[in-house]
């Protein structure tokens, strides 16, 4: 009860029963405030206050922090309220400014390393040396793999191609939307393939602006319906917000 309340952002519940479910953990040693993180809303921002005295600094078993789960979110209002958790790392040795160089957080990573500076900034040379979540680096191994498996070897070149920009290039963070749609470009590999020269540079016209449109520039994604329907299979409905 205590943890889905504390998902719905119930705020009344969890003042009222704080005393007897301060510092539980669930299944996942998940606690409250680390739950109360992971959403950004008024409602779950106030039980990040109410929680936050008493449960920050905790961690899970892999040494993920309420910090860290605020990083993936980019939950940004949560920074000041856990400043308690800058410098901590998990067992990987990665702190939330890392954890948000991975989730592309933009605004919360520069948030972070505003409030704590070299506490929270990684070296140039830890940034070359970090490695791709696994999840990400197993898309883009079975996007070669799909390459090699054509027969064609302008389709083959042309998969190579849409991969290779695929690769987020660290010293280029932060681009915001590199990595968000890795599991999707699974989905139209095959679409991808199969385009003409000239569908293949209006797919990457159209994936530009998109990406402008969800960094909040005022653009329309144009194209044939053809390359929409590819945008629309990889980025979602949101993508017809800009048509």
């Amino acid at each position: 009860m205590w943890f889905s309340k504390i998902k719905e952002g119930d705020v009344k519940y969890v003042s009222q029963n704080m005393t007897q479910n301060v510092c539980i953990r669930d299944e996942n040693e998940m606690t409250g405030l680390m739950w109360a993180c992971s959403y950004i809303s008024d409602e779950h921002l106030r039980i990040v206050q109410l929680l936050a005295q008493r449960e920050q600094g905790l961690q899970t078993k892999q040494g993920m922090s309420a910090l860290m789960f605020s990083a993936i979110v980019n939950n940004v209002s949560a920074i000041d309220m856990l400043r308690d958790e800058a410098g901590m790392s998990d067992q990987n040795g990665y702190t939330a400014f890392a954890w948000s160089y991975f989730a592309r957080s933009k605004e919360f990573a520069k948030c972070i390393v505003d409030n704590f500076g070299a506490v929270e900034q990684l070296p140039p040379k830890t940034l070359e040396e970090v490695k791709l979540p696994k999840a990400v680096q197993n898309s883009i191994k079975a996007l070669r793999k799909t390459a090699r498996e054509f027969k064609s070897v302008n389709q083959q070149q042309k998969i190579e191609r849409y991969v290779d920009k695929l690769e987020p290039k660290f010293n280029d963070f932060p681009d915001v939307f590199d990595t968000k749609f890795y599991a999707n470009d699974l989905n139209i590999v095959e679409d991808v393939s199969l385009l003409s020269l000239e569908e293949f540079v209006e797919l990457n016209r159209a994936e530009e602006q998109i990406k402008a449109a969800l960094n909040g520039l005022d653009v329309k994604i144009t194209g044939s319906d053809k390359i929409f329907n590819i945008v629309c299979k990889k980025y979602g409905e949101i993508a017809k917000n800009w048509r």
